[in-house]
């Protein structure tokens, strides 16, 4: 018997898990027939809940009639006020002040505050932030977002706004409507504003208890609800309601305004505690049996997806010596087996990233390195004294603003990108410097779109450029080996997809063959900026390609081609081209 359960055991094991599943899903079912008798009971339910439902629809119904009926009078005292001829000229006076206005204002705020029982109070807000009142309503909050026009002028069109304390004192609590109005043609006529931009703004004061008291004269003896108001899909009312309730709802008369209706769940059941106490004793009964089956075939199919588990625990910590082997060849097994394989191929990518990570603060290390100098700052510093020494105190200010310039871009708090107009006013200042100390006439062209210069760029790309130009291929100016008129040009283009940087000079040229090798094997150079600039123009963009051409005393050029992404989401960077 022991062999043979052994043996029915070792089967269901290597079963697939969709067997195992249909196997569990069998005896739950035999479990489920067991409960059946308690379906009688959820049905009954059902149709009481249908019908109350039904009931509640028609109550609501109901409330919003009564809604309607009340806002019909508040909006006809809107209409007669914003249509009264007499109400718009005197609004519309230019030369009036604010206490005649407030003078003449008066019988209309009086005749609409009395035209319906909810209106508790009403006002005129203008863009001065003037406000025109009732002479009894005294202000209890000055800075009130109510008096506040910039915030309430962007309303689109009549609203209303959640309950909140009247902005007056011994006011209450109140629903605030917002009309905002504008003069249309002539200074005679308003309507209400749609697009935002109104002349002044009439806010009514309706009667919070009065309205909540309209939408609530219908209410079920058998179950607990409450009533409220939702314009936008936003409560009118302080959020009274229960989590645990059912939500209906009808639309009023005004546009994205709502009766609702909240009925608390617990209050809602049918009085089924006798057939409910059955139920739960049969209940109990066949789910203790069940409890214990169940209970010991989910331990034996959750089994390896413990080990799994145990294994993501490990790699997740670090410490998963690839010791757990699958027991069974099912899917299980299976996913073992390729958990193992992929947590050696995720330590290897993460190896390689890791050292990729290294090169890349290596080349800002580097970068960094390159940034100042100390040579050139000292030079430099010794040409400003020298300078002041010799009363040229306008030309060693110049110098001063050109190093300033200088410094600020090369210490910008260790931002590693910079606007290209930036760097080029970066690369003019460290010529000028140049041309100062060395006593010579280096001239400077730049060639760029107006709209590249905001493009982003990596800091102190050119001035690297510049320097090897000055350094290497100006080391010996004079006339007698040809170079009269020393000049750098800087192109800088972006056709489509392509961007491009271009250094070109007239000096005693350079090694491309060799410069090349150093940029693309890493050997070492003298020109150590050129393979500074692009080490890091990789790093920012991702895809360069460096060409080199020399014409001695005639044309030496340097062009990075930079193959922009195809989606500006691509190494990070925006429309712009900003990281």
């Amino acid at each position: 018997m022991e062999k043979a359960f052994r043996k029915i055991r070792q089967r269901y094991s290597n079963l697939k898990l969709k067997d195992k599943i249909s196997i569990v899903m069998i005896v739950l079912l035999i479990l489920l027939c067991s409960v059946i008798c308690i379906a009688e009971l959820f049905m009954f339910s059902y149709l009481y809940r249908q019908e109350a439902l039904m009931s509640s629809a028609e109550w609501l119904e109901v409330s919003a009639e009564a809604f309607n009926q009340e806002w019909s009078m508040i909006y006809d005292s809107i209409l007669r006020t914003v249509t009264d001829r007499s109400f718009s000229n005197n609004i519309a006076k230019e030369d009036n002040s604010y206490i005649s206005l407030l003078i003449d204002m008066q019988p209309y705020i009086e005749k609409a505050k009395s035209s319906a029982q909810s209106i508790s109070d009403i006002y005129i807000l203008f863009n001065d932030g003037s406000v025109i009142r009732s002479y009894d309503s005294i202000p209890a909050d000055p800075a009130s977002v109510l008096f506040d026009y910039d915030t309430l002028k962007s309303v689109n069109g009549m609203a209303l706004l959640p309950e909140t304390s009247s902005p007056f004192k011994h006011g209450g609590t109140v629903i605030p409507v917002i009309i905002p109005i504008e003069r249309l043609g002539s200074e005679r006529y308003l309507s209400i504003d749609n697009d935002g931009n109104p002349d002044f703004i009439i806010i009514y004061l309706l009667n919070s208890s009065r309205i909540q008291s309209i939408i609530s004269n219908t209410k079920s003896a058998f179950f607990q609800s409450s009533n409220g108001l939702r314009f936008l899909s936003v409560p009118i009312f302080r959020d009274k309601s229960d989590e645990s309730a059912i939500s209906l709802s009808t639309e009023t008369v005004v546009p994205n305004l709502s009766v609702t209706m909240d009925i608390r769940i617990p209050s809602f059941m049918p009085q089924l505690l006798p057939i409910l106490i059955i139920s739960i004793i049969c209940l109990l009964a066949i789910s203790a049996i069940g409890i214990l089956s169940i209970r010991r075939i989910s331990v034996f199919l959750t089994n390896p997806l413990s080990m799994i588990m145990h294994m993501i625990d490990s790699m997740k910590s670090g410490a998963y010596d690839y010791g757990t082997k699958p027991k069974f060849q099912d899917e299980t097994g299976k996913l073992i087996e390729e958990l193992n394989d992929m947590y050696a191929t995720i330590w290897r990518q993460t190896e390689r990233i890791k050292e990729e990570e290294r090169q890349k603060y290596t080349y800002l290390a580097a970068m960094l390195t390159e940034q100042i100098n100390p040579h050139f700052l000292y030079n430099t510093l010794e040409t400003i004294n020298m300078e002041i020494a010799s009363g040229k105190r306008e030309e060693a200010s110049l110098m001063i603003t050109d190093l300033a310039q200088f410094l600020r871009t090369m210490l910008n708090h260790g931002e590693s990108a910079i606007l290209l107009s930036n760097e080029i006013m970066n690369v003019e200042a460290y010529v000028r410097i140049m041309n100062k100390r060395l006593k010579r006439k280096i001239k400077l062209r730049i060639s760029m779109d107006k709209d590249l210069e905001s493009f982003s760029v990596p800091k102190s790309i050119l001035q690297p450029l510049v320097e090897n130009s000055i350094k290497h291929g100006f080391g010996d100016i004079s006339p007698e080996n040809g170079i009269a008129e020393p000049e750098i040009s800087i192109v800088i283009e972006k056709k489509d997809k392509l961007f491009s940087i271009s250094i070109s000079d007239n000096g005693s040229g350079i090694d491309s063959d060799k410069v090349m090798k150093a940029i693309e094997n890493g050997s070492r150079t003298p020109h150590v900026g050129l393979k500074n600039v692009y080490e890091r123009l990789k790093l920012h963009f991702g895809s360069v390609s460096v060409s080199i051409t020399s014409y001695p005393y005639f044309e030496n050029t340097i062009k990075f081609m930079i193959q922009m992404p195809s989606s500006p989401k691509d190494h990070g960077m925006n429309e712009a081209g900003q990281l």
